[in-house]
């Protein structure tokens, strides 16, 4: 065997060996660090460093999600005239109820408190009292709620 094929052979056998061992090493490693805990804490958590939001007629969350008719639409109505508008996909929701809508719409914008709770604000679901619904109830697909400031 001569030299250029000894040395390819020995080069080939060491690339394939430490490819090997990192694959096995990264994948290892992978496996040890995650944690579904950290995960939904991260994805679902509220955040410390972030002012908490008192005013929600300056929050808009922008983007129309692409899901045909399966969203629910979110106008806050304010004293001072102006409005803002959120739309989401409803998929997006574990908790698929007015209330459960609501409250989560609360801790993505980091509101002071839980939006379903709220007194300062009086929500309407397709233009029908949220009483008369019922905030417990399921949220029919291609919903607006609407809520005034009080």
């Amino acid at each position: 065997m001569n030299n250029r094929k000894k040395f390819l052979l020995i080069w080939g056998t060491i690339y394939l060996v430490m490819a090997l061992v990192m694959y096995f090493g990264l994948k290892l490693m992978a496996a040890k660090k995650f944690s579904a805990e950290k995960m939904e804490q991260m994805v679902a958590g509220v955040p410390r460093s972030e002012a908490k939001v008192k005013d929600l007629c300056k929050i808009q969350l922008l983007g129309e999600p692409k899901v045909g008719k399966d969203y629910v639409k979110m106008v806050f109505w304010c004293t001072n005239g102006t409005k803002a508008i959120s739309t989401f996909a409803l998929n997006a929701f574990k908790d698929k109820t007015i209330n459960g809508i609501l409250d989560e719409y609360s801790r993505i914008v980091n509101f002071d408190g839980k939006l379903s709770q709220s007194s300062e604000w009086n929500c309407l679901v397709n233009d029908k009292n949220m009483a008369v619904v019922g905030g417990s109830s399921t949220i029919i697909p291609a919903s607006t709620i609407d809520c005034y400031q009080k």
